[in-house]
């Protein structure tokens, strides 16, 4: 299937007479400086790698869910009125969860996978009287961000809501990085994760032993001090 997708997709690009640009894959294609094969395998390299990361967010989220029966019901609620619009067409379900969509932020607020971002200054930048000489590397500790009261309201407290209002969330979200250099699979990661999260909210009601606290621990990235146990 992907590789009769990647045809079709060349084929139709090389039908074009315009030069706007359409995306990663369709510039490798025209640009046909990277053989097809190559292209192939690190399109499947980068799914691959998207499951691998976007699990153990997705246990998070199931878990925060759970432990937020208002939350997963208002949640439910969304994802049966779109599947109810708009059926098998998945393009306009995807564009008409924001709920769902901001579920994912919030749970990335609590729980990145990476524990911090790092960027080497481009110029001298001053920040409340701080002087950052051009050349330093620059460390934002995203665990610590996301639990910040000054910067996130009742930061304990998982509310999807707090990504929807007027507030700007401008460089609050930075779970896959930002700019040029963010995560080259985040589009990927996102779509993964709300589906997964519209499939199982369709079907299935969480829940899981609000007694049993379930903590950040490092290896390598972050993940859960224990297993999560969850009931579906």
């Amino acid at each position: 299937p992907a590789d009769s997708c990647i045809q079709g997709i060349y084929g139709a690009l090389k039908q074009r007479s315009d030069s706007v640009y359409s995306g990663v894959l369709s510039s490798l294609l025209l640009q046909e400086q990277l053989p097809l094969e190559d292209i192939k395998a690190s399109v499947t390299e980068l799914m691959a790698g998207g499951v691998d990361t976007t699990s153990m967010t997705l246990q998070w989220a199931m878990y925060e869910l759970a432990r937020s029966p208002g939350v997963q019901e208002r949640l439910r609620s969304e994802v049966t009125a779109a599947t109810e619009a708009y059926g098998s067409d998945l393009t306009t379900l995807l564009k008409n969860i924001p709920l769902v969509k901001a579920a994912v932020k919030e749970t990335l607020r609590l729980h990145p996978v990476a524990i911090t971002l790092q960027r080497y200054t481009q110029r001298e930048t001053v920040i409340q009287n701080y002087l950052i000489p051009q050349g330093t590397l620059v460390q934002v500790g995203l665990h610590a961000m996301g639990r910040n009261p000054d910067i996130f309201p009742s930061p304990e407290r998982f509310s999807p809501e707090r990504w929807l209002g007027r507030v700007s969330t401008h460089f609050k979200g930075l779970g896959f990085g930002f700019g040029p250099r963010q995560c080259v699979g985040r589009r990927i990661a996102e779509m993964e994760m709300q589906l997964f999260l519209v499939h199982i909210l369709e079907n299935f009601k969480i829940d899981v032993n609000r007694m049993s606290e379930v903590e950040t621990t490092f290896n390598l990235i972050l993940v859960p001090s224990k297993p999560i146990l969850l009931t579906l």
